[in-house]
């Protein structure tokens, strides 16, 4: 059984995807340790992501290719290197689970693993953390994205990058590569109907 965490999809070509878009929770503290699961492992300050990236890098020096590099506190996948053998998203490698391999061909992203329950908590931690809305689920077409844990996920083997999450995002960090969501927001319309009672009377406008 394969120890790495795939987002099962038809497309065999895969890609490492770093679910964590904000900057290394413990980026000031790097030098301390000398792997991420010894940072996770001796805590967080009140006003980190307890899911997110703690950028000490171990994937970093897992990748046989070189693929993958800190920029600005942030692990950064470089797709014309990485050829998804999957070592840096092994359990034993990131201890927050926060490296996927995805279809290769993927053009939709969703760059958040919180799993914290309070919007308010989210906000005040991270600019970039799912806030769990429910927005993107409902919006989407072919029910590819669902809210698992208190953060969206995209099911790449339904995904068909038609950009509604994206759109529909009240935070803007699902990223979209295919489309450019500034001229795409007033010209496109996504409806799924969600149900409800039909109303006893309709109201003139």
């Amino acid at each position: 059984m394969s120890d790495f965490n795939v987002n099962h999809s038809s497309d065999s070509d895969l890609i490492a995807f770093v679910g964590c878009a904000g900057c290394a929770a413990q980026g000031s503290r790097t030098t301390e340790y000398t792997s991420c699961a010894d940072a996770v492992a001796h805590g967080f300050r009140r006003d980190e992501c307890k899911n997110g990236c703690v950028g000490i890098g171990s994937c970093i020096k897992s990748c046989p290719k070189g693929a993958l590099k800190l920029e600005n506190n942030r692990i950064v996948v470089d797709r014309n290197i990485c050829d998804g053998c999957g070592e840096c998203a092994k359990s034993t490698v990131c201890p927050q689970h926060l490296i996927r391999m995805i279809p290769r061909n993927a053009t939709n992203f969703i760059p958040c693993s919180s799993t914290e329950e309070d919007e308010e908590t989210v906000r005040n931690t991270c600019g970039y953390g799912c806030i769990a809305c429910g927005e993107c689920e409902r919006a989407c077409p072919v029910g590819a994205v669902t809210i698992q844990n208190h953060h969206a996920v995209i099911d790449y083997s339904k995904c068909v990058g038609c950009s509604a999450c994206a759109l529909k995002c009240k935070k803007k960090i699902i990223v979209d590569t295919l489309h450019n969501i500034s001229e795409l927001k007033d010209k496109v319309a996504f409806v799924k109907c969600s149900g409800g009672k039909k109303p006893k009377k309709y109201i003139n406008l």
